[in-house]
């Protein structure tokens, strides 16, 4: 009987193991990959020595060059539909990377501007109209980097400590201390979203639209939204 048991156990944990096993991938061979992002036609792959796409599931892997530079050095690349922005620069003893932008699936690229004394890892989303990065700072720009400015309620008299950015359904999310703000993809303005009466700061913003909240104890507020800045707030969990 205990045999029997035994056996049936161990066919079990056959039956659910294999539901989970990972499958390896053609690659990229790049070394290792640091990030990875996607749109609904590819994957992309920051590896050590360059970004890579896949179309095929990871079946086979295009080796990205940006700016025209075959050898670089990659940093971060953030996706939003079939435009990208990535940081690359050309050689190791170059002290800042360089912002490229590419609107066909990384396909071709052309530089942009980033703003001064930004970090080249800082957060980055953007929309059709908007380029936002959270660094040390926050900075917007709206017209594709040409110039950037710092919004007049993130100045340096700001109480709020800036910590999530987030796109997401076109619009850009921007939160911090007790205080959510909204950029819209059909705008260059900021709208302020109220939130419930908490004491807790935004630590990131995940998908669907619901902000994780830390405090002095922790908690998770879900957001339905319906419009731009009309939200209903719930608390789901403690």
């Amino acid at each position: 009987m205990k045999k029997t048991a035994l056996l049936f156990c161990f066919a079990i944990l056959a039956f659910f193991t294999s539901f989970s096993q990972w499958q390896s991938l053609g690659g990229p061979y790049g070394g290792h990959v640091l990030q990875m992002d996607y749109n609904d036609e590819y994957a992309f792959a920051r590896g050590t020595d360059a970004f890579y796409r896949t179309g095929d599931g990871g079946v086979s892997w295009q080796r990205l060059s940006i700016g025209g530079m075959e050898g670089y050095l990659p940093g971060r690349v953030f996706v939003n539909g079939s435009s990208l922005i990535a940081h690359a620069k050309s050689t190791p003893l170059e002290e800042d990377y360089e912002w490229f932008r590419s609107d066909d699936h990384g396909e071709n690229w052309y530089e942009i501007n980033r703003p001064a004394g930004a970090s080249s890892f800082a957060t980055l989303a953007f929309n059709e109209q908007n380029i936002v990065v959270l660094s040390h700072e926050v900075w917007h720009s709206a017209d594709n980097g040409s110039t950037w400015s710092i919004p007049s309620f993130a100045g340096p008299s700001s109480p709020v400590f800036f910590s999530s950015l987030k796109e997401y359904q076109g619009n850009i999310y921007l939160g911090g201390t007790r205080r959510l703000y909204v950029l819209p993809s059909n705008t260059t303005s900021w709208d302020s979203i109220a939130l419930p009466s908490i004491q807790y700061s935004i630590d990131h913003i995940r998908e669907p639209f619901m902000p994780a909240l830390t405090g002095a104890s922790t908690a998770t507020i879900s957001a339905a939204v319906s419009g731009t800045t009309s939200l209903c707030w719930k608390r789901i969990g403690t």
